[in-house]
């Protein structure tokens, strides 16, 4: 049952969190950055400039702090699900206005 499946999926995902660390936790999003990198050897569709990477790579690493806080200091799970939620939310509401300008 999905119930069940979402439960599972929870409870890899804490114990991975706990296996990497907060230094994993809060580098692990940069490991994004090889999509657009890996992206720009193979088509011309994707230029990014250093500076696209550096603003891209300070907005994950943000994203990472952001959660990695909320893990370590936020002990309610209701709580703590609801700002991982909003950091998420913004973090896609920037990386949206960066990419097309929408606001």
């Amino acid at each position: 049952t999905s119930r069940d499946a979402n439960t599972a999926v929870l409870r890899f995902l804490t114990r991975f969190f706990r296996f990497i660390g907060p230094t994993g936790r809060i580098l692990a999003p940069l490991t994004l950055l090889l999509i657009p990198a890996v992206a720009m050897m193979y088509t011309d569709s994707v230029d990014w400039s250093l500076l696209d990477f550096l603003v891209m790579g300070s907005l994950l690493l943000a994203v990472g702090w952001g959660i990695n806080w909320s893990i370590e200091r936020i002990q309610q799970t209701i709580f703590r699900r609801i700002l991982q939620c909003l950091i998420i939310g913004s973090f896609l509401l920037i990386w949206i206005e960066l990419a097309v300008g929408l606001f």
